[in-house]
């Protein structure tokens, strides 16, 4: 029996199935014909099945259609009915139950992707992406909680520690957008 409890859709129609489909033992009738290239003993039933079969195909590609559009709907419902149940239980989730507070100092110990040293392989775009705190940007993309907590947290980007030897006349211009961007988050804060 299927999930639903019935052993057949009840919203379906009766199963198409035409008079005209052979049966396997026609077909291997019609294929010795074709190999022998004689005429058919049964011309009246080939003939009238080539006279049929337009209507017949129309029927199949009806009761196709029909079993397609059921498909879509039953696969729509599913998404829909996964993507709730996603957002129910992210809604549970124990993250949401940790205060701000805590939130802000998780986001001051994580430390950008690979280490805050210089060094002489640094290139001037990682330079911009460690100034511009992409990692704590990354952080705020996951939520809006996090954007908020992440964004209105001036503790979190009043740290700012620049090599100038990085820093030529082509990407200041360029980068410096990601750089001062990052400063209007101090808020005013003292920069370390």
């Amino acid at each position: 029996m299927n999930p639903a409890g019935s052993s057949s859709c009840h919203s379906c129609s009766p199963r198409f199935i035409s008079s005209f489909l052979p049966s396997p033992s026609q077909i291997a009738e019609l294929q010795n014909i074709l190999r022998s290239n004689s005429l058919p003993p049964q011309l009246s039933s080939i003939q009238t099945t080539i006279s049929a079969a337009p209507a017949e195909l129309e029927r199949y590609d009806w009761a196709i259609n029909s079993v397609q559009n059921e498909l879509n709907r039953l696969s729509s419902e599913r998404r829909t009915l996964a993507s709730y149940t996603d957002g129910c239980r992210s809604a549970l989730s124990p993250i949401r139950r940790v205060p701000v507070e805590v939130l802000v100092e998780i986001f001051d110990l994580c430390p950008p992707e690979g280490t805050y040293q210089l060094s002489e392989d640094t290139t001037p775009e990682e330079e911009v992406d460690r100034l511009s705190g992409r990692h704590l940007l990354q952080l705020a993309q996951v939520c809006s909680h996090w954007h908020c907590t992440a964004m209105g947290t001036p503790k979190l980007w009043s740290m700012i520690s620049i090599d100038t030897t990085l820093w030529s006349r082509r990407t200041a211009s360029a980068d410096t957008y990601s750089f001062f961007s990052s400063l209007r988050s101090t808020e005013g804060r003292t920069i370390h």
